[in-house]
């Protein structure tokens, strides 16, 4: 749970809304065990269907799934004997809502999947640990003499059928089901997910469904190399998982899902009612079983990274001064102009092979490249961060011609230590035009070292001091006003600091009148001696 959150329980009923909910699902529930075929077939989906709803609905519609697989298997295997049929039922039930709280109340995962650890520790309990164990089971109620091949088929065909549907249902129809009221929200996690934004663009919405499409095509042609050529399609199946994984990369867990499900739904389905064995699918079983476990971990960890970056710019976009990153372009380490007394240099040959391009700041201004700019940059420099992005050089340009040498001259000591170097100068703030005013701006530059001898670049902080020195050039206007005026004074003045009383201003009329010249390490209680401030008697 996360600092600050308060225990949310778990709902201990399921809202009046989500009752229709609930019955559609059943009867997902309840057409899938229809038509699943044999328990070792191609896939169980099934089992998917009912993970999906404990996980929207919790552990409250196992009941259902009770009565419903019960129906279902009486209705499709009334001869296979009364134990069979009910062991098999309960154990069907009974597996997504044991799943799924090993899941989400032991491991603490998350709903949405939408973070590595979660996609993680739900491709290797759900589809792993909880589904090899009940295959076992249900390996106990079957007529096959040898054990571990059925249980090894019905593993593998439950495992497919979590992958295939489960990170679809969970990823696209949560959040319509949160905004419906259908379902209760999530309870607070340790780990908090990525949380991708809902909401589509078109582009998203083009560029998924043309993946989509892509994969959507090579299923059945992998399918008709595998059943009509009998080839496995190894290189298609190479394309068809490139294909999903690039999905993954470009739009999450969200487009990976959908790409990944349509690719083994066109697949699995044609399969399903045609009638094949495992045995005539089984190398086109393992590569979608492959396919959709990489998709979840990629796309999991792709919409982390692109949701944790957002929230970065997002921080980073409120504060106030400009935050920027320069690199030296791929192959380019400037070496440091200096060797460590009594040391030796690391790279001697580098070095000599670079004679001429000692590190100094016009070679950094002419190498370096702006690679991240901070929101701020609007209010200092006037303009988008993007139009600062690229070469330093042209970053120069809106440096005050008057300062540059001294932007210069901190580069040329960026090269010479580790620490930070700072400096201030005047930036023209605006367009690049001919009437565009400048802000005097603190320049804090942290070089980036992968090594000792070797400077790859700098992060900086811009800070706008323009108002401050401003301020300090009126407070020393108005000192230097006071101390002349009090220094042509007729009369007498001094000013003593408290509460030691150190003398920190005396003018000359002051000392000629006390006949001493002020002592600046008097005390307070010396003042009457130090300036005679008594009479002869000692009052």
């Amino acid at each position: 749970m996360e600092p600050g959150q308060k225990d949310v329980p778990r709902p201990r009923h399921i809202p009046s809304q989500s009752w229709l909910f609930l019955g559609a699902g059943l009867v997902a529930f309840h057409l899938c065990l229809t038509f699943s075929g044999p328990p070792d077939g191609i896939w169980f989906p099934a089992v998917g269907v009912g993970i999906a709803l404990v996980a929207w609905l919790g552990p409250l519609v196992v009941p259902f799934l009770v009565v419903d697989a019960l129906l279902a298997n009486f209705l499709v295997r009334g001869d296979a004997g009364f134990l069979r049929i009910v062991g098999d039922s309960l154990l069907t039930a009974l597996e997504p809502a044991i799943a799924w709280w090993v899941f989400a109340e032991l491991a603490g995962g998350r709903r949405r999947l939408d973070d590595p650890r979660s996609a993680t520790v739900f491709l290797l309990l759900v589809p792993g640990v909880v589904s090899a164990a009940f295959a076992g089971l249900h390996a106990l109620f079957l007529p096959d003499p040898d054990y571990w091949r059925p249980a090894g088929g019905i593993w593998i065909a439950r495992a497919l059928g979590t992958l295939v549907l489960v990170p679809p249902l969970l990823v696209y129809l949560t959040p319509w089901l949160l905004r419906q009221h259908m379902v209760e929200p999530d309870p607070p996690s340790r780990f908090p997910g990525g949380k991708e934004p809902d909401d589509w663009t078109w582009g998203e919405i083009i560029e998924t469904g043309g993946l989509c499409l892509a994969a959507g095509i090579l299923g059945p042609v992998l399918l008709v190399f595998q059943v009509q050529l009998g080839m496995p399609g190894w290189a298609l199946s190479g394309v068809s998982l490139l294909v999903v994984v690039w999905a993954a990369l470009r739009q999450g867990l969200r487009g990976g899902a959908m790409a990944a499900s349509v690719n083994a739904l066109l697949v699995l389905i044609p399969t399903w009612f045609l009638g094949f064995s495992a045995a005539q699918f089984s190398p086109l079983q393992g590569n979608l079983l492959g396919q959709c476990s990489t998709v979840l971990l990629v796309g999991a960890s792709a919409g982390w990274i692109r949701a944790s970056e957002a929230r970065y710019r997002q921080v980073v976009g409120h504060i106030p001064v400009v935050l920027y990153s320069v690199r030296f372009p791929r192959g380019l380490s400037v070496p440091l102009a200096s060797v460590p007394a009594g040391g030796q240099e690391r790279n001697p040959t580098r070095r000599s092979e670079r004679k001429g391009e000692i590190a100094s700041g016009p070679l950094i201004v002419q190498q370096a490249e702006v690679t991240l700019v901070s929101a701020a940059s609007r209010n200092v420099f006037g303009c988008e961060p993007e139009e600062l992005l690229g070469s330093f050089a042209d970053w120069m340009e809106r440096v005050d011609l008057r300062d540059r040498e001294i932007v210069i001259g901190a580069l040329g000591q960026l090269c010479l230590q580790k620490e930070p170097v700072s400096c201030e100068y005047r930036l023209y703030s605006g367009p690049m035009t001919a009437s565009r005013s400048f802000r005097w701006v603190r320049d804090t530059m942290v070089p980036f070292r992968p090594s000792e001898q070797m400077l790859d670049g700098w992060e900086g902080v811009i800070e706008d001091i323009t108002d401050r020195r401003a301020l300090a050039q009126d407070v020393r206007r108005n000192s230097s006003m006071l101390q002349a005026l009090v220094t042509h004074l007729p009369a007498g003045v001094f000013f003593v600091q408290a509460p030691h009383g150190n003398p920190i201003l005396v003018n000359q009329r002051a000392r000629q009148l006390l006949g001493q010249r002020e002592d600046l390490a008097a005390g307070l209680e010396h003042l009457s001696q130090v300036y005679r401030l008594h009479r002869t008697d000692g009052t």
